[in-house]
């Protein structure tokens, strides 16, 4: 094969490189020096890293050599080799912060280094309930620590980057680790962010979210404002929904230049939400929805903790109610759906030129990096209810809850006519799943 396409142009060749996946190039590499010369960029473009003796000094041999480095674009930092459920021998997590400081000291050594992916286990250590792991080997001090190094050596290094990832990032206070001065310097200039937050609770049980920390509110001022002239690609998920608790009030962030936008598990409650993605109509083209949702009703008992889940929003919106042999409750209901969201879209956002609704595979590696793999579709809980009386979401209905949302025809003709306005081609014509 590889003597039928050396007599190719090279502009072909090229071509052609660059559709194989890298089996394929590794093999043709081997060939001869032609293909050894137009496989090397392909190839060297991303690296893996882990903390393993083995994969350090395979590190150390590549940048001896400093021939490939000057072809690295895009790195990927990992924390582990394999998921602590998968690999139950756990890793000496001194040893393992030693190895990724190393890793990390030599990101300057890539000249035309653009994206880093910073990715830690996702079992978070439980330290109040100790629920399913006693103690997965990434704890919230090994963590800090990483964070810590990984900021500091990026303000020191001659490494700019464009784009940032930080996967399986613990839900806790940032504020507290004593870096946000040197995350500025980072952030400032980001043109594409994606945060991936794993909880230390499970579910979306009211007493677990009762002690959700508290790092989704501090997104805002510490992650996202000094990054608001330069951004273009901002991605956010969480393990555990977010939008109403805890509270993420987005409305005094304006990005300028905002091009795509991807949310997972975000839970609309109030129209401020969707009027904030709106106000990027000058810019915005992408709009990713995963696994998201609308609050229709909620109910809860202590009307000072429910405002300060949204204090700015809900303030006005909590009415008293009574049940039979049970304390009083404030109810809170909001009155949009999703084909009123869809209409706002269609109206409000004349640059969108894809949409996309539904799921993706979050049991599979990471669905903030497969924002086209999500299936199109209108769930059946794309509306939930929230009970804190009963402790449940989803699951026991109330009496004062008797206008549940049922409006799949409108929902999905809305949907239809968003489509075609922005001239995205689907198969389908009905995503009610």
């Amino acid at each position: 094969m590889a003597k039928n396409l050396t007599g190719l142009p090279v502009e072909l060749l090229i071509g052609v490189v660059s559709l194989l996946d890298r089996p394929s190039l590794e093999e043709l590499r081997c060939t001869c020096r032609l293909f050894r010369e137009l496989t090397t960029p392909k190839l060297f473009e991303t690296l893996q890293l882990f903390p393993r003796d083995e994969n350090c000094r395979r590190l150390k041999s590549l940048l001896q050599g400093n021939t490939v480095g000057h072809h690295v674009r895009n790195v990927y930092l990992n924390t582990y080799e394999k998921e602590w459920w998968v690999d139950r021998e756990l890793l000496d997590e001194s040893s393992a912060a030693d190895d990724i400081k190393e890793q990390i000291s030599s990101l300057d050594q890539f000249p035309h280094l653009n994206h880093v992916t910073l990715c830690f286990e996702r079992h978070c250590y439980m330290a109040a309930y100790e629920l399913l792991w006693r103690e997965p080997p990434q704890n919230l001090w090994f963590r800090e620590a990483v964070l810590k190094s990984f900021f500091s050596f990026l303000v020191s290094s001659p490494v700019r980057l464009q784009s940032l990832a930080i996967r399986n990032f613990q839900n806790t206070n940032i504020s507290n680790l004593e870096i946000p001065a040197t995350m500025v310097q980072v952030l400032q200039g980001l043109r594409a962010l994606c945060l991936d937050f794993v909880s230390m609770t499970m579910g979306r049980e009211v007493e677990y979210l009762r002690e959700y920390p508290r790092v989704i509110p501090e997104l805002p001022s510490i992650w996202l404002n000094p990054t608001t002239s330069s951004l273009e690609h901002l991605t956010l998920y969480s393990d555990e929904c977010f939008g109403l608790y805890p509270t993420f009030d987005l409305s005094s962030t304006h990005f300028l230049r905002l091009k795509s936008l991807r949310l997972g598990n975000y839970t609309f409650c109030h129209d401020v939400q969707v009027d904030w993605i709106i106000s990027h109509a000058r810019t915005l083209r992408e709009l990713y929805l995963d696994n998201c949702t609308i609050l229709h009703e909620a109910v809860g008992w202590n009307k000072e903790d429910l405002e300060t889940y949204y204090s700015t929003l809900l303030s006005e919106e909590w009415k008293l109610i009574k049940r039979k042999k049970r304390r009083n409750f404030y109810l809170y209901k909001y009155p949009r759906r999703w084909h009123d969201y869809f209409t706002m879209f269609r109206t409000g956002l004349p640059l969108l030129r894809h949409f996309r609704i539904g799921k993706s595979s979050w049991g599979r590696g990471f669905p903030s990096e497969k924002e086209r793999d999500i299936i199109i579709r209108l769930s059946k809980d794309r509306y939930f209810h929230w009970d804190e009386a009963y402790a449940t979401v989803n699951q026991r209905v109330p009496y004062e809850m008797k206008d549940l949302p049922f409006c799949q025809v409108e929902d999905n003709e809305a949907l239809c006519v968003l489509f075609r306005k922005i001239g995205q081609s689907v198969g389908e014509q009905n995503w009610i799943r």
